[in-house]
């Protein structure tokens, strides 16, 4: 009998025991919070379609900075995220930095959890968003601790994103101990990059999250199946990755609903592999695929259908011509499309799908 509580985690943003393919990020994050001077990937812009696992391993990124004595604060792009920023940071360090000697201390902690945290100035009347970060910033250089700010939906219509990068790029020149994070999806990210008031971040490090290779699919579903206290057939794992095509959100919700097909036995079978696999489908086409569907004018199914002909990418240029339209109505649908995180520029002047299973899908509907 086996008793393992299910391994896989197919829930939004949660952070899988393996990250398929993603190792060398990882890596390159871990080193980057272990140095004691400023390296390049300490701004890192990640894109991806949506179920390609931004939000896991953002959050992933912060386990690293943690793990490396940083206090890492997360949120997403919105109004109020400035203040989410600040006092997530201060509850955080309160437990560091809630020191009689310092300048400034942090007052209304409570016992067993910190409640009500507010600031106490010795000296100052500092308001502004930007002073009180400094302020916090400077408790934690007495005590050499970085912040790391990761942001997920990152979308530069929020003034207040704006604002943070911008300020972002003041704390860096003035030496603090700062990394910011940002991930989207790849149209709100170009946006960003192309936004002449944080024209900075073409500087910072890019991740673009893309399909991930069979090898390291199946080399994360074995080793998440062995950590959970089982074993899996070869016929099975090749029908799990198979399935999956590549990407992480499929990798998580296969891998679950094949393991609870029979969640005591101890190993994972052909047949297990093919029911899961068809239920982690079916989900897919319920709560994805149908709902994004439903979400599109006819407009946009227009774009989508001209684009079904094509073996890979499609021309923006062919797709006007098939659909007799100008470039300007092409660019506006491409834009929508672009958006919803539908289809995405995959070189100039081409786009692909990417959702993952949404061409199969269009091609029974349309």
């Amino acid at each position: 009998m086996n008793n393992t509580i299910n391994p896989f985690t197919p829930s939004f943003g949660e952070i899988p025991l393996h990250f398929a393919g993603r190792d060398r990020i990882i890596a390159e994050m871990e080193h980057a919070f272990a140095q004691n001077r400023r390296v390049p990937e300490l701004i890192t812009l990640i894109s991806g379609a949506r179920g390609t696992g931004k939000t896991a391993l953002m959050g992933r990124m912060c386990q690293a900075a943690r793990k490396n004595g940083w206090i890492a604060v997360k949120t997403v792009a919105g109004a109020g995220m400035l203040e989410d920023i600040l006092q997530h940071a201060i509850k955080d360090s309160a437990h560091i930095i809630n020191d009689d000697s310092s300048q400034r201390r942090l007052k209304g902690i409570g016992i067993g959890q910190i409640v009500n945290l507010e600031w106490e100035f010795k000296n100052t009347g500092s308001e502004n968003w930007r002073i009180r970060m400094e302020d916090l910033l400077d408790l934690l250089a007495e005590h050499d601790i970085g912040l790391c700010i990761a942001v997920d939906e990152i979308n530069v219509r929020e003034a207040e994103l704006i604002y943070l990068a911008s300020t972002y790029q003041i704390f860096v020149n003035d030496n603090r101990k700062v990394a910011l994070l940002m991930a989207g999806l790849p149209y709100n990210i170009e946006k960003a990059k192309s936004n002449e008031r944080i024209s900075f971040v073409r500087r910072a490090q890019q991740r673009r999250l893309a399909r991930i290779e069979d090898f390291a699919v199946a080399d994360a579903i074995k080793k998440t199946v062995e950590d959970g206290g089982r074993k899996i057939e070869k016929k099975a794992l090749d029908i799990a990755v198979d399935a999956a095509k590549g990407f992480p959100f499929l990798i998580q919700l296969i891998g679950y609903r094949m393991w609870q097909e029979n969640p005591n036995a101890e190993t994972i079978t052909a047949n297990d592999a093919e029911k899961g696999t068809d239920l982690a489908m079916q989900e897919l086409r319920t709560y994805v695929l149908e709902s994004t569907y439903r979400e599109l004018s006819d407009g946009d199914l227009n774009f989508l259908r001209v684009m079904l002909g094509d073996e890979k990418d499609s021309s923006l240029k062919d797709i006007a011509k098939r659909l007799g339209k100008s470039s300007a109505h092409v660019g506006t649908y491409k834009t929508r499309l672009c958006k919803a995180g539908v289809i995405g520029e995959t070189d100039r002047g081409r786009v692909g799908f990417d959702l993952p299973g949404f061409k199969e899908f269009l091609k029974e509907k349309l």
